[in-house]
């Protein structure tokens, strides 16, 4: 017997179902003129992604060093550093856009649009990896390199990235994962690293200074429309206006949240183990480890207008990567949320059918709330009326949203400052929103 979900309307989606605009069709395309064909197939293609590249170290495979005898050159001809570390793409998404499968004519549209060939490891599963080349276009892709604290490794890719580009511009839009800069609560005042002069430090220096257009922090905890007093202390709330951050690739230009009530969630904004601006702070100091001062991202000549903010959302990059997927899971939610109210208020379950109470309360010494057993109080009607539906994708806030970054002479008391499991009120700020592109 097929079930359904109860239907809950303020747990519909806001992302637009492409499926709908799938169905049209347009029968006198193929009469055009092939440049105007072109142009219509180029015009599809100006949609951005987003591309996670893990880097891990390769092996047995040793760097090239940077003598002309010993280097490696790529079919442009350009010197790359060697193939000792594998930049692996989880493929369990698609990559490319549907139009690659519709005719030859909008398959070499594509690949002329995708024209840097990056070498990579595309791996479908956790168990199995294959040799392959992931096509880019590096003014249109966001790049979300993970690497750890291997620097060393992310300045090769950096400089490899940018000899297999054949406009020569390299990393143009980086997103930084969390992890790869958090250590300033926990070690506020690491030793200063030393980086070995060359080609890939030249590259990084080159990118942060001059090429680097959008520089993205992601923050993104798990369970942050959620906030429950026994985790927080502070808040029970659900934030409904939250994003949702799914497993995706294709995601649309970011916009100012257009979606009403979001003001309510924007007050309480809760992150778990980490201060936003750890990654910013992490970053900074990597440029002066790299012999480079931070105002030099700033500022290239009078002209340069870097894009430098977080990225914020609830994660569900494991559980969602559709539509349906993000049905599921924020029913689950919602029904998570419910029932611990139930339980928070001295009963044990909820009540087969939504009947009052569950099986018996548990009393007053033994309520996660201390009081009496008694019926909770919920959202009732006119709040998720009003309440904003649920987006797959990520906000972008400033980084000063989280508060002032303070200058070097204070960053070895880091930890008197950055903040872990804080609630932030960002009411004073209209994120943008950038929706994920999922069927």
């Amino acid at each position: 017997m097929e079930t359904t979900m109860p239907r809950r309307p303020h747990l519909n989606l806001f992302n637009p179902d492409p499926v709908i605009t799938k169905k049209s069709s347009f029968m006198l395309f193929p009469q055009f003129p092939v440049e105007i064909r072109l142009l219509i197939w180029k015009h599809a293609l100006h949609r951005h992604r987003m591309i996670h590249i893990v880097l891990e170290k390769g092996g047995k495979q040793q760097r090239h060093d940077d003598d002309e005898s010993n280097g490696l050159l790529n079919s442009l001809g350009r010197r790359v550093t060697g193939y000792h570390y594998k930049a692996i793409i989880d493929t369990r998404r698609p990559l490319l856009p549907d139009i690659m499968r519709v005719n030859r004519e909008a398959r070499d549209a594509v690949l002329s649009f995708y024209s840097t060939q990056l070498p990579c490891r595309f791996r479908p599963d956790k168990q199995s990896e294959r040799t392959s080349v992931i096509h880019l276009n590096l003014d249109w892709d966001y790049l979300r390199v993970s690497y750890g604290k291997a620097h060393n490794i992310f300045f090769d890719f950096i400089h490899d990235l940018h000899a297999h580009d054949p406009k020569g511009r390299g990393l143009q839009h980086l997103v930084i994962e969390e992890p790869d800069y958090q250590t300033s609560v926990y070690n506020p005042s690491p030793p200063k690293r030393t980086f070995a002069e060359g080609p890939s430090l030249d590259a990084f220096r080159t990118t942060a200074v001059k090429d680097l257009k959008s520089l993205w922090f992601k923050c993104t905890p798990r369970g942050a429309r959620a906030l429950n007093v026994l985790d927080w202390r502070r808040v029970h709330v659900f934030n409904y206006g939250v994003p949702v951050f799914p497993s995706f690739t294709f995601f649309d230009a970011p916009v100012p949240d257009p979606r009403v009530g979001i003001a309510r969630d924007l007050k309480k904004i809760g992150v778990s183990l980490h201060d936003p601006r750890e990654g910013p702070l992490g970053w900074r100091v990597l440029l002066r480890d790299a012999g480079l001062r931070p105002e030099d991202m700033t500022t290239r000549g009078q002209v340069r207008d870097l894009d430098v903010r977080i990225m914020y959302a609830s994660s569900e990059e494991d559980a969602v990567r559709n539509r349906e997927d993000a049905a599921r899971v924020l029913h689950e939610e919602d029904f998570r949320w419910l029932e611990l109210q139930w339980w928070f208020h001295g009963w044990d379950t909820p009540a087969a059918g939504g009947r009052g109470g569950g099986n018996r309360p548990a009393g007053c010494f033994s309520t996660a709330s201390g009081l009496q057993a008694k019926r909770p109080e919920f959202d009732g009607p006119e709040v998720l009326a009003a309440a904003p539906r649920p987006a797959l994708g990520f906000w972008l806030f400033p980084v000063e949203a989280f508060g002032e970054i303070p200058g070097e002479e204070e960053e070895e008391e880091a930890s008197s400052w950055l903040k872990v499991k804080w609630i932030w009120d960002l009411s004073s700020h209209r994120p943008e929103l950038a929706l994920a592109d999922l069927c």
